[in-house]
């Protein structure tokens, strides 16, 4: 039995289920939860600020590597954060450590991706730090934009409701597309929207378990269920 650790924003509850659905029988999924005081104006330096407290109550659980699942907290403060935070969690956890943003990045690697269409529930600020961070990455962002959540939390937002915003994004210049945010639901919408715009799809809790996995050296194996990342 491999058990897998996951770094989970307080406020997200889309995360372990999500993880859950797409874990092999063999897999089992062990969550720290990081405060993020929903509303705050410091709420990422607070998030940052308690990683090293739930990573080591974690590390506890003898898991064989942990990911940090938040898009915006991996890429905050700039181009090559991702990497001091991995660095910080595999250093007090002891086992191979990923985040969101760095799963992303070697999601569109393996997927070829170079240039990409980005949906994202985010504000203006949010998208502009992404952006940067992609680009700065080596990828060209076509286009990022926000989409309509009709005023619903983030992890209140129905996978049906992402799949009609995803639609509606101009894919016709990218290799692929982008669905930032672990707290948006995906995972039962990857493959119609790969059918529809005949070119990958990747989200932030897909990339981040396939990553997960792909580190621990943990076997997987899907249909396609869950995208043509999952392929392997």
């Amino acid at each position: 039995m491999a058990r897998l650790g996951v770094l989970v924003p307080s406020v997200n509850t889309t995360v372990e289920a999500e993880f859950n659905l797409m874990a092999p029988k063999w897999c089992t999924i062990h969550a720290s939860r990081v405060m993020f005081p929903r509303g705050r104006r410091d709420r990422y330096q607070v998030f940052l600020a308690d990683i090293p407290t739930e990573t080591k109550k974690l590390a506890h659980t003898s898991v064989k590597g942990i990911a940090l699942a938040c898009t915006m907290g991996g890429l905050y403060e700039g181009h090559g954060s991702d990497v001091k935070i991995t660095d910080l969690i595999q250093k007090l956890s002891g086992v191979p450590s990923t985040t969101t943003i760095s799963s992303v990045l070697a999601a569109l690697r393996k997927l070829h991706i170079r240039r990409l269409s980005v949906m994202t529930p985010y504000g203006e600020m949010e998208n502009r730090k992404e952006k940067k961070f992609l680009e700065e990455s080596g990828i060209e962002v076509i286009s990022i934009c926000s989409m309509n959540r009709k005023r619903l939390l983030i992890p209140n937002v129905p996978s049906e409701l992402v799949y009609e915003n995803a639609i509606a994004v101009d894919c016709s210049g990218s290799d692929g597309m982008f669905i930032s945010c672990t707290g948006l639901a995906t995972a039962d919408v990857l493959v119609s929207l790969e059918r529809k715009f005949r070119k990958p799809v990747i989200s932030s809790n897909q990339a981040t378990f396939w990553n997960l996995l792909r580190i621990t050296k943990t076997p997987f194996a899907s249909p396609r269920r869950f995208g043509s990342l999952m392929e392997e």
